[in-house]
């Protein structure tokens, strides 16, 4: 694949994943604004992006600098099971972190081989996966690197 179909792969990817991000907004859930559904989109994605069969990724990005935005992003990508998005919540308050936002799709993908997202949506050979992203208070890189710690643990 050339880079140019690589890049507009990806693109593509990240879109269907903002789609998906989008939809599963529950009924009184604020919505994203456009730049924070593209990042939310961005680091699914990158998390996403590489999974090897049976094993979580986990992504966690501090931001600040926005005006007002200073919060920590979550993504959490696994295959789907019951009690996922319990056991995670509970493990990110388990450290005093609130969760502000949490979006839970589930969405079916086709991968390769050695774990690289290849398609989104319904097909031949598609498995489903909890995508989980969230959103909780700034934290430092101290509680950034338990949190990771913890959430390796629980899944």
């Amino acid at each position: 694949m050339t880079s140019r179909n690589a890049r507009s792969s990806a693109r593509s990817l990240q879109s269907a994943i903002a789609a998906a991000l989008r939809e599963a907004l529950l009924p009184g859930d604020s919505q994203f604004t456009d730049q924070g559904l593209a990042d939310a989109a961005r680091l699914v994605f990158e998390a996403a992006s590489q999974r090897p069969p049976g094993e979580p990724v986990i992504a966690i990005e501090s931001v600040t600098g926005r005006v007002g935005e200073r919060l920590t992003r979550i993504a959490v990508i696994n295959d789907d099971m019951p009690f996922l998005v319990d056991s995670i919540a509970a493990t990110v308050g388990s450290l005093g972190l609130g969760v502000d936002r949490l979006v839970h799709p589930v969405i079916s993908v086709a991968r390769k081989a050695d774990g690289t997202l290849e398609a989104i949506g319904e097909g031949d050979a598609r498995i489903r996966e909890s995508m989980i992203y969230m959103e909780a208070p700034r934290a430092d890189a101290r509680t950034r690197a338990k949190l990771r710690n913890a959430l390796e643990s629980t899944l």
